[in-house]
């Protein structure tokens, strides 16, 4: 099985899905319920995947193409790269400042005075 597309939302899946059937491919669509049960979940799980057999891939990606609907790549090098930027930015925190359990407003105001 070769993964051939990627659908976005209910109707995106019911198009693929129902052009490939119609065109005698067999094709099976993976995290489709995840992906549909919640709208915002297909994002999530990375849309949902429509794989054909290996050997009739070129054919069902072509008549795809066709029919207007993008053929699905690999993610280049730049995303992977930007992706793991990202995941470090945001799960490395910044220097130690205080915090709401460390530091009260005033602390660092004489006139305020001492706590």
């Amino acid at each position: 099985m070769q993964r051939i597309a990627i659908a976005e939302g209910a109707a995106d899946v019911a198009l693929v899905l129902g052009a490939l059937e119609a065109h005698g491919f067999s094709p099976i669509a993976t995290d489709r319920h995840s992906g549909l049960t919640l709208s915002n979940w297909s994002q999530a799980v990375g849309g949902v995947k429509i794989f054909v057999p290996a050997e009739k891939a070129d054919e069902a990606a072509t008549l795809l193409a066709g029919l207007g609907m993008p053929r699905w790549r690999a993610p280049g090098l730049w995303v992977i790269l930007a992706f793991a930027i990202a995941w470090l930015m945001a799960s490395v925190p910044p220097p130690g400042m205080g915090n709401y359990l460390t530091r009260r407003p005033g602390m660092d105001n004489p006139a305020m005075g001492d706590p």
